[in-house]
């Protein structure tokens, strides 16, 4: 993202920064943000697609899960954020 963002700065004159980075930071978060909505339309779709139609019915995916399934993805979530949560910290300093 950062080189981008680079070679967007450098074709702006000085005085046009401060609209730049306005209009820049903008773009960046509505970007983010539908990105992160098709994900999460993407993922409950294959979701929906691998555990079946009945899912979107019963309040919600995890809920059709079995209880030892349900564990183990909680489980499995967990230790995924530990660990990318620890590289992010280690990364910062």
């Amino acid at each position: 993202m950062m080189p981008t963002m680079a070679s967007a700065y450098a074709v702006v004159r000085s005085d046009q920064v401060p609209e730049a980075t306005s209009v820049l930071n903008t773009l960046q978060r509505v970007g983010g943000s539908m990105g992160t909505a098709l994900l999460a339309v993407v993922l409950s779709d294959h979701a929906r697609a691998t555990l079946g139609s009945g899912a979107a019915s019963s309040g919600g995916l995890i809920q059709t899960l079995s209880p030892t399934v349900r564990a183990h993805v909680r489980r499995a979530t967990r230790q995924r954020l530990r660990k990318h949560v620890l590289v992010g910290r280690s990364a910062r300093r």
